[in-house]
């Protein structure tokens, strides 16, 4: 198994040999800012969905009416612990045939109690999609029972 540097990634985006394309044209894909030097930094789309508070059971048969939309501002969306946000990657990727791809966590969010889970992680070649993400804020901290993970 092998990994493409950040050099190898950036030439093979400028080639389109792999593409990489914002869902939102308000937040363009900046190959110098979000390429690292071994992967590509995928941004959090600005729409999501929770439950709604008045949901008291999952009837995983019968879904209807369980999500509300939400917004996830730029400037941060306050999560409080116990929620659970579904959203995607504000990027959309697409690889050549001779390379996969793996979508993982830092562990700068773990360590902040938010879990950060992409529903299907390995992707092929030949597919053009942003990730399915399901953000869970597990942080127990005592403090005033609202402890909160601020999202940007």
């Amino acid at each position: 198994m092998a990994f493409l540097t950040g050099i190898e990634i950036k030439k093979r985006i400028k080639s389109g040999d792999v593409r990489v394309n914002s869902i939102d044209p308000n937040f363009p894909f900046i190959t110098d800012i979000l390429v690292t030097e071994d992967s590509i930094d995928l941004r959090l789309c600005p729409i999501g969905y929770r439950y709604k508070n008045d949901v008291e059971e999952i009837d995983s048969a019968n879904p209807e009416g369980l999500f509300e939309n939400i917004d996830i501002p730029t400037e941060g969306y306050l999560m409080e612990r116990n929620s659970i946000i579904f959203s995607s990657t504000l990027e959309a990727i697409a690889l050549p045939a001779d390379l996969i791809g793996l979508v993982i966590t830092r562990s700068t969010y773990a360590r902040m109690g938010l879990s950060i889970n992409c529903m299907a992680p390995k992707f092929a070649a030949g597919i053009h999609w942003a990730f399915p993400l399901q953000l869970i804020n597990c942080n127990d901290s005592k403090g005033n029972g609202k402890m909160g993970i601020e999202l940007r």
